[in-house]
């Protein structure tokens, strides 16, 4: 279009310039006709010229705008193009993510139902499981009481071939505390000691841990004794021992008629069983000695302990029936013994110390006074 206005304008100064030099020539006056007219002719010539020139020119134009509109045609239609597949791609993209979302509000969603469910679940389970835990708790307890061995019942059964296998140091421990037991009164210490297995005796802390028990249980019943000796104010004197040899049972008691009976061993119960010596009789002075004379000799004990003395040890009782026949006490020389029983493992008897008493023999009586022993 551009061109085509161009070609117009350089037709117009065309023709322009061959006007103004025909005026230029009648105006001088030297032009004549032939000349104006083949001047014409030429200037026509020239104008059909231009104007073909021109119309060749539009065409070239027309053509070459065609071919541009062509293109830019075909530009459009590749623009459209373009963005018609950029549109369905976007759309693909778009359906693409909405499945996609879809896909995950769906499988998560199915997810996060999962995960609650397992949650409550496993809520349920731990339930379970802490009940289960308390029941296999109380169970190892239950078992581990049922498996450990109590001290106490240890004792009780007298387990001699467990007791012969230990170290004399474990069986010492063992005896210690078997007289706290039985003799002393005092099982309730050692109720909660208990053993995984008897070989545990043998560990030095454990034996340490018994003898405390045992250390204990001597001195409560030691305050315990002297305590009730002291509420009792007086014993009533029986008669007197006197050592009569080495042995266990060489003993005899004088009683206050001046009868004499040799110790003879212990009852099933613990308590003393006597001899009766006929052939001799004792006489007991103030000051507590023992003396035997001979009535009529019948055996060689009588005749080895006849028209001798002896020192005597005061025996009395102090009636208390919580005692079951071991309400008996001896006096040494001030000091206050309460009879305990029978040691059969040793072959002695056993005595606690009143060790918060202190003892006056007047007469058929042992006047107890508080104080410490001397």
């Amino acid at each position: 279009m551009k061109k085509g206005l161009f070609i117009s304008l350089i037709a117009a100064s065309v023709l322009s310039i061959a006007q103004a030099d025909t005026i230029e020539r009648i105006s001088t006056g030297w032009i004549d006709m032939p000349e104006i007219e083949e001047h014409m002719a030429d200037s026509k010539e020239k104008i059909e010229d231009k104007v073909e020139e021109q119309k060749e020119y539009k065409e070239e134009a027309k053509e070459e705008y065609k071919e541009e509109n062509k293109e830019d045609k075909e530009q459009k239609e590749e623009y459209k193009k373009d963005k018609e597949q950029k549109s369905t791609d976007y759309m693909a993209t778009a359906q693409e993510m909405i499945e996609h979302q879809n896909e995950y509000k769906t499988t998560y969603g199915y997810e996060e139902n999962k995960t609650a469910q397992m949650q409550e679940e496993m809520k349920e389970n731990k339930e379970e499981y802490k009940e289960e835990y308390k029941e296999d708790k109380e169970q190892k307890e239950e078992y581990k009481e049922q498996k450990s061995i109590s001290l106490v019942d240890l004792i009780d059964d007298e387990q001699e071939q467990v007791m012969q296998s230990m170290p004399e140091d474990v069986r010492e421990v063992l005896h210690e505390a078997e007289k706290a037991m039985k003799l002393y009164k005092k099982e309730e210490l050692f109720k909660e000691f208990n053993l995984t297995d008897v070989t545990d005796l043998q560990d030095p802390q454990i034996k340490e841990e018994i003898q405390k028990l045992v250390e204990e249980a001597k001195k409560e019943r030691e305050q315990e004794v002297s305590q009730k000796l002291i509420q009792k104010r007086v014993a009533e004197v029986a008669g007197e021992f006197i050592r009569i040899g080495d042995g266990q049972y060489d003993w005899a008691f004088v009683t206050k008629s001046g009868e004499v009976y040799k110790l003879a061993g212990v009852t099933e119960n613990g308590t003393f069983k006597y001899e009766k010596l006929p052939g001799v009789e004792g006489v007991i002075d103030s000051s507590g000695t023992v003396s035997i004379e001979p009535v009529q000799i019948t055996s060689s004990i009588e005749a080895q302990i006849a028209n001798k003395e002896f020192n005597g040890y005061a025996f009395a009782k102090y009636n208390d029936p919580q005692e079951s026949g071991f309400d008996w006490i001896v006096v040494v020389d001030g000091k206050v013994y309460k009879l305990e029983g029978y040691d059969e493992a040793t072959g002695s008897f056993v005595y606690t110390p009143a060790t918060e008493v202190t003892a006056e023999t007047q007469g058929d009586e042992v006047i107890l006074l508080p104080g410490q022993e001397g």
